[in-house]
């Protein structure tokens, strides 16, 4: 597939960046996500997602060559495990799916507002996924029940139960899809500003 047929004529700079970036996001993934461990934090892989989305389509607009977002996911985890010395495979997997997901949307649209979008929906798609099949696999479809139970205290709707946990899983998944359009936008933008300033840097040279 040509999603995973990398560009073999990486640049010097091409190379720093992609390094650069991974190191950041491997920062973030350490610092951030030990923090929110530390806190007892709750949606914790949700909020690092959102980091996630955001710094993919980042990097998309800075690395433009094809697999830069494949080969992203697999440089942040090998900086992750190697300085933490911890392999946990749950987190290990979502970094490489919301890399190749991705990337797999930028191969379909172009990295413009509208692609950025797009992306951030489909890394924040996968999460909602991803989530929803990890609870499901550990604990069981009574999972649902709890949640069910727990949100029934705050609200209170005179609907059948399976009606009700299938109103909650769909506004978790709409969540999901809001917020990654925010972050894929903003990643967007704050790409779009970083390009003017290294431009403005070459043209000054």
């Amino acid at each position: 597939m040509k999603l995973f047929q990398f560009n073999n004529n990486l640049s010097v700079v091409e190379l720093y960046r992609t390094a650069i970036i991974a190191a950041l996001w491997a920062f973030i993934e350490i610092t951030f996500g030990m923090w929110l461990h530390a806190a007892r934090m709750p949606f914790r892989g949700l909020l690092l997602s959102v980091v996630a989305a955001g710094l993919l389509v980042f990097a998309k607009s800075i690395l433009p060559y094809r697999g830069s977002l494949i080969l992203l996911g697999f440089i942040t985890v090998s900086i992750k495990t190697t300085l933490t010395g911890i392999f946990i495979l749950n987190p290990i997997i979502a970094l490489l799916f919301e890399s190749i997901f991705a990337e797999l949307s930028f191969s379909i649209f172009k990295p413009n507002a509208f692609g950025s979008i797009l992306a951030g929906v489909s890394v924040l798609f996968y999460t909602f996924f991803h989530s929803v099949f990890a609870q499901l696999f550990f604990f069981g479809f009574q999972i649902i029940d709890v949640y069910v139970v727990i949100l029934g205290k705050f609200i209170n709707l005179s609907v059948e139960k399976n009606t009700y946990a299938l109103l909650l899983i769909l506004a978790y998944m709409f969540v999901h899809i809001f917020i990654g359009a925010i972050s894929g936008l903003l990643g967007y933008r704050i790409a779009q500003r970083t390009l003017l300033q290294l431009q403005l840097q070459n043209e000054s040279v």
